[in-house]
C-alpha cells in the first residue's frame, strides 16, 4: 500500500513538473513575412514589400502570426514576456532603438480578386458551317469562312475582347482568318462571353481594405540626408529569452534603406512632394527644373533651375514646418518658412524661385539668426522670390519687415525696426506668368 501511494505522489510529481515546464514554453507566436512603416497620414501601418526599400527614419514594423501563419495576433495573452531578439548581417547602424513587441494600428490595403475562365464544354475543333452551335452561329455570321476550322481556348484570363483574342491566337487552326472578318469576330465574342460557355474560377478572394489592430515588432530607423542607398538585412527573433527565440522563430528580411526616389522619368522636370529627404539623381539631366510641392501635389512653395549636367546624386528635400524659435522673436509677424533639409550644394549657379506675396520680405535662416539676402529680388511675373544661388538653405518670409539683429541678440519684439532684407522690388527675371501656389511656374530657362 505504502509503495503505491509512493509510486502516484511520484506520478503526481512528475506531472506537476510538466504541467509547469509547459507553461514557460514560447507560445504559438510566429514571425509573418508582412513588413510595414509607419504612415503619419493614416495614423497606422501599411504594408510594404519585404524585399523593398525603405525610407531613412522610417519607423517599420514586423508581423506577428500563430504556428500555421494563417492568422495575426492580437491578445495579449498570445505575447505575454515574449520579446523580440535581433540579428543584424548587415546595417545595425541604421537601426535608432531596440526593436518592442507593440500593439498597433495596421491598415490592410484592399486586394482585388483574381480569377480566369475555364471553358466548360469543349467542342473541341470546330467547322464553320454546320447546322448547329458555334459552327452554325459563325456560318450565319460569314458564310464565306465553311470549311474553316477553330478551337476554343481552355483557360482565358479575363472575358475582355483583348484578352480572348490573345487566348485564341495561341490555339491554332484558321482563327486569323475568322478574327479578320469583322461580323465573325463579334459574333465569336458573343459567344464566348455568353453565359454557360466559361465558368469563373477565383484564384484568390477580393479582400476589403480597413484598419485594425495587433500585435506587431516595431522597429526604428535613425534619420539621414544620406543620398547613399544601403542594405539593410538579417533575422528577427521572438521569444521569452533569446536562446529560446532562436530555436525556432527567425523571420529573414532583407530591404534597402534609401531616400532615393525612382518614379522620377522626366531628366527635365522634377517634383518634390513634401518629403524632407528626397534624393534625385541627376545623371541624365542638363539644364533642369525642380519643383517643391506639397504632399498631395496642390501647393507649390518654390521652384529651382539649374543646369545640372554631371551633379548626380542630390538630396533635395525640404520642409515647410513653422519654426517657433525664430517666430518668437517675431510675434506680430506672419512668417513662412522653407528649409531644405540638406542644404543641396550644385556645380552651377541656378534659379531659385520662392513664391510669396509681392508686399512680403524674405531672409536667409541661419545658426545664429535671420540674414539678409542681398541678391534677392521680387518677381512680379512669377509672384515669387528671385535668387541667384548655388545652394538652396533656409529661408523665411514675412509680411513686415524684420530686424535682423535681434533674431540673434535677444528675445524681444523685433518686428517692423532695424535694418530690413531685400525691400520688394519689381526687378526680376522674364518669364510666363502662373507662379501662384499650385501652378508650376515655366521661367525662361533659354531651353
Amino acid at each position: 500500500m505504502k509503495k503505491s501511494l509512493a509510486l502516484i505522489l511520484a506520478a503526481m510529481m512528475v506531472a506537476g513538473t510538466a504541467s509547469v515546464a509547459f507553461a514557460v514554453e514560447p507560445s504559438d507566436v510566429r514571425m509573418g513575412d508582412q513588413v510595414y512603416v509607419w504612415d503619419t497620414d493614416e495614423s497606422a501601418y501599411i504594408a510594404k514589400d519585404k524585399d523593398g526599400t525603405v525610407e531613412y527614419g522610417d519607423k517599420i514594423a514586423f508581423e506577428l502570426t500563430d504556428e500555421a501563419g494563417t492568422a495575426v495576433i492580437t491578445d495579449s495573452d498570445e505575447v505575454k514576456n515574449l520579446k523580440a531578439y535581433p540579428e543584424y548581417k548587415v546595417g545595425e547602424g541604421l537601426v535608432a532603438e531596440k526593436p518592442t513587441i507593440v500593439y498597433k494600428k495596421v491598415y490592410t490595403a484592399p486586394v482585388a480578386e483574381k480569377s480566369h475562365y475555364e471553358l466548360k464544354n469543349d467542342p473541341g475543333v470546330v467547322t464553320i458551317g454546320g447546322t448547329s452551335g458555334l459552327a452554325k452561329i459563325l456560318h450565319d455570321a460569314d458564310s464565306s469562312l465553311d470549311g474553316k476550322k477553330i478551337k476554343l481556348p481552355s483557360v482565358i484570363a479575363t472575358l475582355t475582347d483583348e484578352e480572348i483574342v490573345k487566348a485564341l491566337g495561341l490555339t491554332g487552326e484558321n482563327i486569323s482568318e475568322v478574327l479578320a472578318s469583322s461580323a465573325a469576330k463579334a459574333a465569336l465574342l458573343t459567344h464566348i462571353k455568353a453565359e454557360g460557355t466559361y465558368n469563373k474560377v477565383v484564384d484568390t478572394p477580393e479582400v476589403k481594405g480597413g484598419k485594425a489592430y495587433r500585435y506587431v515588432i516595431e522597429l526604428q530607423l535613425k534619420d539621414s540626408t544620406s543620398t547613399a542607398s544601403k542594405d539593410f538585412f538579417g533575422e528577427m527573433y521572438v521569444g521569452r529569452t533569446s536562446n529560446g527565440a532562436k530555436d525556432e522563430r527567425a523571420l529573414s528580411f532583407n530591404l534597402t534603406v534609401s531616400n532615393d526616389k525612382d518614379d522620377q522619368t522626366d531628366a527635365d522636370y522634377f517634383e518634390v512632394k513634401g518629403k524632407e529627404n528626397w534624393v534625385i539623381d541627376f545623371d541624365d539631366s542638363d539644364v533642369c527644373d525642380i519643383e517643391f510641392m506639397s504632399e498631395n501635389g496642390n501647393t507649390s512653395y518654390a521652384l529651382f533651375t539649374v543646369d545640372a549636367s554631371g551633379q548626380g546624386k542630390e538630396n533635395v528635400g525640404f520642409s515647410v514646418k513653422y519654426n517657433s524659435e525664430i517666430a518668437a522673436k517675431y510675434p506680430e509677424a506672419n512668417l513662412e518658412f522653407i528649409k531644405f533639409t540638406a542644404t543641396p550644394t550644385f556645380n552651377r549657379t541656378g534659379e531659385l524661385w520662392i513664391y510669396a506675396d509681392e508686399d512680403s520680405y524674405i531672409y536667409e535662416v541661419t545658426a545664429d539668426g535671420l540674414k539678409e539676402i542681398k541678391n534677392a529680388e521680387y518677381d512680379e511675373s512669377a509672384e515669387a522670390w528671385y535668387i541667384k544661388t548655388r545652394t538652396l538653405k533656409s529661408y523665411v518670409t514675412s509680411d513686415v519687415e524684420l530686424d535682423v539683429t535681434a533674431s540673434s541678440s535677444s528675445s524681444e519684439d523685433a518686428s517692423s525696426s532695424g535694418t530690413s532684407s531685400s525691400n520688394p522690388s519689381t526687378g526680376g527675371t522674364d518669364g510666363t506668368t502662373g507662379g501662384n501656389p499650385g501652378d508650376k511656374y515655366n521661367p525662361n530657362t533659354g531651353r
